[in-house]
């Protein structure tokens, strides 16, 4: 099920059921929520992200997607 949060309750939220979680963060806070996500998240579980700007965490799948209105990257980590 859908669930939005704030960037400060990321850490305080229950991901012990998810198996996917999409996130729409900055670049800057990115590497904080996806090393927090990774440690938190079950085997098999994925992150995705979107963003234009590098990222600077390593991704296990990073893909181009280019639009009429512009190019961004889709970030993919796999548990």
């Amino acid at each position: 099920e859908p669930v939005g949060l704030a960037e400060d309750e990321v850490d305080r939220f229950d991901v012990g059921d998810a198996s996917v979680v999409v996130l729409f963060v900055s670049a800057a806070s990115l590497p904080a929520v996806v090393t927090g996500l990774r440690a938190r998240l079950r085997p098999g579980s994925r992150i995705v992200a979107h963003e234009q700007a590098p990222v600077a965490v390593a991704a296990d799948l990073r893909r181009p997607i280019f639009t009429r209105a512009g190019i961004t990257v889709a970030y993919r980590w796999d548990i």
